[in-house]
């Protein structure tokens, strides 16, 4: 029990792309699609898997603040808790808004951080890690139930709400991380073993970098989905 509470005991972090990552990824990939079917089928069960990130948070919360291992980071102002909180939305209220930013932004955000998890830095086996990879395991499958069950149909125009969403909620982030030296967004320095080092190497701008790269990214999603329609029509 002790490996689960204690966030420094026994061995903390993990590799990436080792037997433990794996596992984690090959864990929620079949979960993803065992799921499907219950989402798609019971409204309830939908609400309740929407329900889940939201509600993980505010126990990873408790449980920091309780065991002595708060800080800032914890809080819900990062982009995949932002998702989480979309998520919850759109379990109640149907708008393209959330949607398109659910499947071009919090979607993409969520792989990403599955395949570099920035929570590598506590006990592989604690409630933060196993939290972190249920809240983004979530994250990263239900929009794409959005688009199978075609509740929601990518668009490329689109792509316009997600962006308008960085544009109002940088600057409040960028806000939050110099009041509370919080790196919210990661755009105050990419975290170790991200991907966004990357961007910081070849942007002279970090901030504008990691912008661009976004947009991208949308774009790229939007093709991802045309081709694997056009490949199901063959």
């Amino acid at each position: 029990m002790r490996n689960f509470w204690d966030l420094e005991y026994g061995e903390v972090g993990f590799k990436f792309f080792g037997i433990y990552h794996y596992a984690c990824l090959a864990i929620i990939f079949v979960f993803g699609i065992v799921l499907f079917k219950p989402w798609r089928e019971r409204k309830n069960f939908r609400r309740f898997l929407a329900l889940t990130p939201i509600s993980l948070e505010m126990i990873r919360l408790v449980g920091v603040l309780v065991s002595g291992h708060y800080d800032s980071s914890y809080l819900p102002f990062h982009l995949c808790l932002i998702g989480s909180q979309f998520m919850a939305v759109d379990a109640f209220v149907d708008r393209k808004f959330i949607k398109a930013c659910l499947y071009y932004l919090f979607m993409p955000a969520a792989i990403l951080s599955l395949f570099t998890p920035g929570w590598n830095t506590v006990n592989k086996y604690s409630y933060v890690a196993i939290i972190s990879w249920i809240i983004h395991g979530i994250n990263a499958f239900y929009p794409i139930y959005l688009v199978l069950s075609k509740e929601y149909t990518p668009n490329l125009r689109d792509i316009s709400y997600p962006i308008i969403f960085i544009l109002v909620t940088l600057p409040i982030i960028k806000t939050l991380n110099k009041k509370l030296d919080a790196n919210y967004y990661f755009i105050e320095e990419p975290y170790e073993g991200s991907a966004l080092a990357t961007i910081k190497d070849v942007f002279p701008n970090y901030v504008v970098g990691l912008f661009i790269v976004t947009v991208l990214v949308m774009v790229m999603t939007f093709f991802i989905y045309k081709l694997i329609i056009k490949i199901r029509k063959k």
